[in-house]
């Protein structure tokens, strides 16, 4: 048996009491229980504890509360995230008076205004009930959560977030502590770190006794150097972090900082205890991804596999996340975190090593550049887009629109006269900003967008499509997005035919969508028409208002409500598409009454 795995010997706990002089604090607590009725299970507990405010004669603190457990028999993730209502004013204070970062301010405050009014977006929770706190001997509790320490150990308390199971743990050290204090040390940087990485674990959850193994780490310090860089910029950072518990005894933490926007390494940091002997300031770390996962929630692409090589200890290692949704839904710009359970193996000094990792990903859901961002969804609205309207038609695309052939179809005819302009107008670009709005409003209404694609995509787009091509004709114009008018290039005939086609097409895919119901499919089809004709009333008043502009009529207009009606054709044109596409959202999702007025009132 290793040196240390000693467990006659009880190892020392020293007191992980409060820093009320720092900027921040944490008390991060992962590993798994397993008991006779009750399969293995990952958790992780996050207390944190924010100093605001820290020049006022009364500084307040902010805290935040994470919670996750992974049942391994079915492969379930769940979790807590909740916060204090002084959060709010934290993030006010971080942003106002500390960091003047990458992010777009206009965004960032906008975010701020909204969380301030309304709170924070779901799952996270505001928890009112009061944080209790004792110094000697150290404890920190809040609602169900508890964690605390004597002289032999530390005792953790919390709700399963998936079944409310109460889980009361007793973590006794087997290895000494780690800790790294802030000055002098790539590990820590603006950071202090204490790490207990071995404890072994007892306890009950519901009443059944488990065993296991878990890690405790406690960092306190300040943003400048950890969250953010040290410069005037205040470059954003996050980092890919591994706790790892090798079956051999050997204890490893790595981390790598990045530049978020940019992604590149900006640092690495580390430490391990092999065969009892611990190396500070592991410094040739090397981190290449091995595959992707993109969350369906929230849309962040992390990498959840990895190969790790550590120089400095002769260490090559693959690590592999257990299961891929392990993602965490936090307050603030960030947005979420990935933090899991995995499994490591691989080599060591030439030896076979292998055991289990946790790992943190944090950062990677920043939005610099929202144009950017959308790329993604633009790329699938266009993928949809191609798959039920191609650029080369066949015998099948003409069966799905128009039936079985009663002699016989001509694809190549059709696409000469149908497709191939309608794509001319779409390949020349465009902002694709209405299928964007549905997709988000759809989301923020609690529907995952990816089932009802084609509705977001292929229905807004095609109908916008159409809409220029008829507008460019009415208003004898000779470019469209840099090119000439579709009209000009293949005739007069052709582009009324392909644009008044590209209006109707959509009405199939209402028609044979699969997730809708009869109902849901009738109203749809009735605010298709509605819109449809609205837009069309609209487009009357902008053609007269064109056709007939002379200094005569100009001063018989403005002695009129010349505003209101105004307002009124961009109501019935230019509002037509988007309301149409928040109606859409809210049939789809549901939606009662109200949430449907607001989000119609929203989006005109």
């Amino acid at each position: 048996m290793p040196t240390n795995r000693n467990s006659h010997k009880r190892v020392p706990l020293i007191s992980e009491q409060i820093h009320n002089n720092e900027a921040i604090e944490w008390w991060f607590v992962q590993g798994f229980f397993e008991g006779q009725s009750l399969p293995r299970c990952y958790f992780m507990t996050s207390m944190f504890r924010y100093h605001i405010f820290q020049k006022a004669k009364n500084p307040k603190t902010a805290h935040s509360l994470l919670v996750s457990v992974l049942d391994t028999r079915c492969q379930k993730h769940t979790v807590l995230s909740q916060i204090d209502r002084n959060m709010i004013k934290c993030l006010k204070s971080v942003n106002d008076d500390f960091w003047k970062g990458d992010l777009d301010p206009l965004l960032v405050n906008t975010f701020i205004e909204e969380l301030s009014a309304h709170g924070p977006i779901e799952p996270i929770r505001i928890e009112n009930s009061a944080i209790r706190l004792k110094e000697d001997p150290f404890t920190i509790s809040w609602e169900a959560f508890s964690l605390s320490q004597d002289k032999k150990c530390f005792h953790l308390s919390f709700n399963d977030p998936g079944s409310s199971r109460s889980c009361k743990l007793h973590l006794e050290p087997k290895t000494p502590r780690i800790y790294v204090p802030k000055e002098g040390s790539r590990l820590s940087d603006a950071m202090a770190y204490a790490s207990y990485p071995s404890l072994s674990l007892n306890g009950t959850v519901a009443n059944n006794k488990v065993k296991g193994q878990a890690w405790l780490d406690h960092q306190w310090g300040n943003y400048g150097g950890w969250f953010i860089n040290r410069s005037k910029n205040g470059k954003l950072r996050g980092w890919d972090w591994f706790c790892i518990n090798l079956e051999n005894g050997s204890e490893i933490a790595v981390g790598i900082h990045r530049d978020m926007q940019t992604r590149k390494v900006v640092g690495s940091f580390g430490f391990a205890r092999i065969n009892g002997k611990t190396t500070y300031d592991l410094t040739k770390i090397s981190l290449k991804p091995l595959r992707y996962w993109r969350s369906s929630k929230t849309h962040i692409k992390y990498p959840v596999s990895w190969r790790l090589r550590i120089n400095d200890i002769d260490a090559d290692m693959l690590i592999e996340v257990l299961v891929d949704n392990q993602e965490i839904s936090i307050f603030g710009p960030a947005r979420a975190i990935w933090e899991g359970a995995g499994r490591i193996s691989g080599k060591i000094r030439k030896k076979n090593v292998h055991g289990r990792a946790r790992i943190e990903l944090f950062g990677y859901g920043y939005i610099f550049d929202f144009k950017d961002y959308s790329k993604h969804f633009i790329s699938q609205f266009h993928k949809s887009l191609s798959g039920f309207f191609p650029c080369k038609l066949t015998q099948r695309e003409l069966n799905n629109y128009v039936g079985a052939p009663t002699w016989k179809y001509d694809p190549k005819i059709h696409t000469k006269t149908l497709t191939t302009p309608i794509w001319d107008l779409i390949k020349r670009g465009g902002k694709r900003w209405r299928s964007l709005y549905s997709l988000l409003l759809l989301e923020a209404l609690g529907v995952p967008y990816e089932s009802y694609l084609s509705l977001i995509a292929v229905i807004p787009e095609l109908a916008h499509t159409g809409s220029l091509i008829i507008d460019d004709i009415e208003d004898n114009s000779t470019k469209r997005r840099g090119d000439i008018c579709i009209h000009l290039r293949y005739g007069l005939d052709i582009a009324l035919n392909a644009a008044n086609t590209v209006y109707y097409l959509p009405y199939l895919i209402l028609a044979k969508h699969p997730l809708l119901s009869k109902n849901q499919k009738l109203k749809l089809h009735e605010i298709m028409v509605k819109y449809a004709v609205r837009a069309h009333f609209g487009q009357g008043l902008d053609l007269y208002w064109s056709k007939n502009m002379s200094p005569s009529n100009l001063k018989e207009w403005l002695t009129g409500p010349t505003t209101a009606k105004i307002l009124q054709m961009y109501a019935f044109k230019t509002s037509s598409v988007i309301e149409e596409s928040a109606e859409f959202a809210c049939v789809i999702s549901k939606a009662k009454p109200k949430i449907t007025e607001a989000c119609i009132k929203f989006s005109r």
